[in-house]
């Protein structure tokens, strides 16, 4: 996957004992995220491509990068479809 990823400027963060809840001021919807989840929120204070991601996340987590890309994949895909994060070429 090429380009990166970056959060929507209309998306505000809460820490909820441990969860990331999520605040899209433009469509008033509420997202939770889980630790892994908050940990890529919390990633993308700048663009990241999708491998300075995984790489930060199998560090993090001390997981192997073939588990890693597939879950990040799939997430990065749920929270571009739900306007949270923009990816760029």
């Amino acid at each position: 996957m090429s380009g990166s990823y970056s959060r929507h400027g209309a998306v505000e963060m809460l820490d909820m004992e441990g969860e990331a809840i999520l605040l899209n001021q433009e469509t008033f919807t509420v997202t939770k995220l889980n630790e892994t989840g908050g940990f890529v929120w919390q990633s993308l204070t700048e663009p990241l491509t999708f491998e300075d991601l995984a790489e930060r996340l199998s560090n993090e987590f001390r997981t192997g990068r073939e588990a890693v890309d597939a879950d990040l994949r799939h997430f990065l895909e749920q929270l571009t479809e739900i306007g949270l994060i923009r990816r760029e070429e």
